[in-house]
């Protein structure tokens, strides 16, 4: 599944076309374009860079660091892709023959998996990602997913006061005489006319 928040934060954010955002993503270029166009990411990327153009005078940087950083990550990230496309990268061994003065190495692939190197691809590309969510400010997915558990809670405690608030007006409308309601009918009456 797509991360269209994340592919909108790049496109809003840098300065990739359309067209190479979804080559990049491996999205179709017409379902990239309707997306844009219907949630109007030209328009957050001009406000996007107006706010940016702004925020830099007053802070005296020009910005450029964080965009070297963003950059940097992108080749980073990159080159750690066409690493994982190559099925035989964690194949490949470097082999010695131990001959002594003369010895000599080679590269070899092998059926057996360099876990060691797996592993340590798994550490980069978990840093690239959260390198990434940093500069968008995007939320990792357990996030999101506390964010949403905290919202379906807050809605049954809401729900439960309601609850409460209603069980506690018919307990005082059965301890009030027939009467008095008759009487605070009237006057609730005259209030709101």
């Amino acid at each position: 599944m797509r991360n269209w928040t994340a592919i909108e934060a790049l496109y809003v954010q840098g300065d990739m076309s359309l067209r190479d955002l979804a080559q990049r993503q491996g999205v179709s270029l017409s379902a990239l374009k309707k997306r844009a166009s219907a949630q109007g990411w030209s328009e957050k990327r001009r406000v996007y860079r107006e706010q940016t153009a702004r925020a830099e005078p007053e802070t005296g940087k020009d910005g450029g660091d964080l965009e070297k950083l963003i950059c940097a990550t992108e080749k980073l990230t990159d080159a750690a892709l066409r690493a994982l496309n190559d099925e035989e990268q964690f194949c490949r061994w470097i082999v010695s023959d131990g001959g002594g003065a003369a010895k000599s190495t080679e590269e070899r692939v092998f059926r057996k998996i360099d876990t060691k190197s797996l592993k340590e691809m798994a550490g980069v590309l978990k840093e690239l990602t959260d390198l990434t969510r940093d500069f968008y400010g995007l939320p990792a997915p357990g996030d999101a997913a506390a964010a949403r558990l905290a919202e379906e809670k807050l809605a049954l405690e809401k729900q439960k006061l309601e609850m409460a608030w209603r069980e506690a007006e018919l307990k005082r409308q059965e301890d009030t005489p027939e009467e008095l309601r008759v009487v605070l009918a009237e006057e609730t009456e005259e209030l709101s006319e």
